[in-house]
């Protein structure tokens, strides 16, 4: 039995770069899918009633393990009492989210990273607040733009600049297409927290309007 365990634990030890690697193959899939749904104006907000709140509290939770492993503690805020339940694509910000939470674990070092929102006029504001090694501000006028990295990353470690470059450029959309605004403050080498507004109030709108300077016809919040 313990030979047993024994080889299941080496299968496992040999699998994991494999699984590692599938599911970084398959967020490359999902974003290429995805940047080129926002290009043809093909991305669809599937908005339905959804606790906010709740849905941050599980994908911190869910990332909290994650966190550890670079010596991070992580922690969600609800700086209201209680967040309305209002009509969100859940599913897409819950990639929102989770590429923020992402981002700050993988900027972060023996640091803090908190998950905040509020209720502010008729709309939800979320923050994702990191005490990593932060972005030049040359870098934070090109973040949101499409394959654009910013150069903030270890020379020692150049796993760490792997990526699409395509995920703030994702969320901004998704964002945009609910009706509201992401933006962000950092300075150098003391962190940053990335913000991102949703309106309470469901909106049908058929008009132009304008994403990143592109007119098209859609549906938003």
């Amino acid at each position: 039995r313990e030979n047993l365990y024994d080889l299941n634990k080496k299968q496992m030890d040999f699998l994991e770069p494999t699984l590692a690697e599938v599911e970084r193959l398959a967020g490359l899939t999902s974003d290429i899918l995805n940047t080129t749904k926002i290009d043809q104006h093909r991305l669809e907000i599937n908005a339905n009633e959804a606790d906010l709140s709740a849905l941050i509290s599980q994908i911190v939770g869910s990332l909290e393990a994650k966190a550890k492993e670079r010596g991070n503690s992580i922690g969600y805020i609800p700086m209201s009492k209680e967040l309305p339940k209002f009509k969100i694509d859940q599913s897409k910000i819950s990639e929102v989210i989770t590429n923020l939470v992402n981002n700050a674990i993988k900027f972060t070092e023996n640091g803090k990273i908190a998950v905040t929102s509020k209720l502010k006029d008729s709309e939800v504001i979320v923050s994702v607040a990191d005490t990593g090694i932060g972005i030049e501000k040359e870098d934070q006028k090109h973040l949101f733009q499409k394959f654009y990295q910013a150069g903030r990353f270890d020379e020692d470690e150049p796993q760490e600049q792997q990526g699409t470059g395509l995920g703030l450029y994702i969320s901004k959309n998704i964002i945009e297409l609910h009706g509201g605004k992401m933006w962000l403050e950092s300075d150098k080498g003391k962190g940053s927290t990335f913000y991102f507004s949703l309106p309470l109030e469901y909106k049908e709108i058929k008009q132009p309007a304008k994403l990143h300077g592109t007119e098209l016809t859609t549906r938003v919040l």
